[in-house]
Parts: structure tokens; C-alpha cells; sequence
């Protein structure tokens, strides 16, 4: 397993609520489980963004991945 740091987060009521209903409902384990998914999915995200390159031709710009 991946050596592992533990934070702390401070969350909107809103937001709070939103990790409980998805953990009632079964989706997932717990509220870490759904964070780790969720930084993820933004970490990936970031990187396939990071990844297209634009490249410009005849005066017009067109992105290759």
C-alpha cells in the first residue's frame, strides 16, 4: 500500500451533508473513501488538460492530445 499523510478539512454544512448522504445511501465505505475519489478524478482531470497541446496552423490554433 501507498505511504499515506493524513489532513484535516473544514467543509461547508452543505458539503458535510452531501458526504453523509452518499456514505447512508451505501455508495461508499466512508467520507475518505468519497475524497479520495473525488481528488482523483480532479487529479486526472488536470492532467489530460495538461496534455493538450495547442498547435497552430495556418493562423488557426487546434489542440492535439
Amino acid at each position: 500500500m501507498a505511504e499515506t499523510t493524513r489532513i484535516s478539512l473544514t467543509l461547508s454544512a452543505d458539503l458535510a451533508e452531501t458526504l453523509r448522504e452518499a456514505v447512508a445511501s451505501g455508495d461508499y465505505a466512508n467520507r475518505a473513501e468519497i475524497l479520495r475519489d473525488a481528488l482523483r478524478q480532479w487529479r486526472d482531470k488536470r492532467s489530460q488538460v495538461q496534455i493538450a497541446t495547442p498547435l497552430r496552423t495556418r493562423g488557426k490554433e487546434i489542440w492535439i492530445k
